[in-house]
């Protein structure tokens, strides 16, 4: 029951009464009279634009979907990166560090009473130092030195499962080598020997196991102590240590395999 009239084409139309009363509203002036549409009135007309065009809704589900299930796959990832860094980390150096500002002295006596408690299971020292690792002509390397207890550090942590040639032997490790017994053994990380593969991660232990035995020289320094007599401060010493490899250590951490 609407009202005809014509477009100004000349085509007839028919509006609605409530049509025909807003524009009796604009004609005559009436402005107070006209009602601005309400949110609610917006949100309706939003809403079925958006049912009508499905295509639009489905793109947004599926953004939003994507967007979700990308970032459990990363924080998964994330969490599972740090649990492996923090559990090798923990195996390669021990549940608990104690760094002394200067030097530790008696630490034997430390440890021994640490071991007495009931909390701790086994403690050892450890001397850490950066020198030069000469492994051939041309090849120098930049490294960080630990001096260890091979016997008290398998207690602590099972360093010996790190060890690719004393880890199956079923015996204490150590630095013996199968040369004359003057020699002087020392561990290498695997990561110091050769790269991994850029795709499989993977070391070539064909090559790494020709390691064995090699003589290699490093370089390191000690600082001496100030002389108040002399007028002395401290110094550094270069020291040089030729010694043989007697294994390899692979952590699964290239941070400490480099080392």
């Amino acid at each position: 029951p609407g009202t005809k009239g014509q477009n100004r084409f000349g085509n007839d139309c028919k509006l609605e009464p409530s049509v025909w009363k807003q524009w009796f509203f604009l004609l005559s002036g009436r402005w107070s009279q006209l009602r601005p549409p309400t949110v609610k009135h917006l949100t309706f007309f939003i809403l079925l634009k958006y049912l009508r065009q499905r295509k639009i809704i489905l793109l947004s589900i599926a953004a939003v979907t994507v967007s979700v299930s990308l970032l459990i796959v990363v924080s998964s990832l994330f969490t599972g990166f740090i649990n492996a860094f923090e559990r090798a980390a923990v195996e390669a150096i021990g549940d608990v560090v104690l760094k002394p500002s200067a030097k530790f002295a008696k630490y034997g006596q430390f440890i021994e009473r640490l071991e007495q408690r009931e909390e701790v299971e086994a403690a050892t020292a450890m001397l850490s130092a950066h020198g030069l690792l000469h492994l051939g002509k041309g090849n120098v390397r930049a490294v960080e030195i630990w001096g260890i207890e091979p016997v008290r550090r398998a207690k602590v942590m099972g360093f010996d499962r790190f060890l690719l040639r004393q880890k199956d032997s079923g015996g204490e490790p150590s630095f013996e080598t199968n040369g004359f017994e003057e020699e002087i053994g020392g561990f290498v990380g695997i990561g110091v020997l050769a790269k991994p593969d850029e795709k499989t991660d993977k070391y070539d232990f064909d090559a790494v196991e020709k390691m064995f035995g090699r003589q290699v020289v490093l370089t390191t320094g000690t600082v001496s102590q100030t002389d108040k007599d002399n007028g002395t401060g401290a110094g550094f010493k270069r020291k040089v240590i030729e010694f043989t490899i007697a294994d390899i250590v692979e952590t699964g951490v290239f941070q400490f395999d480099k080392g």
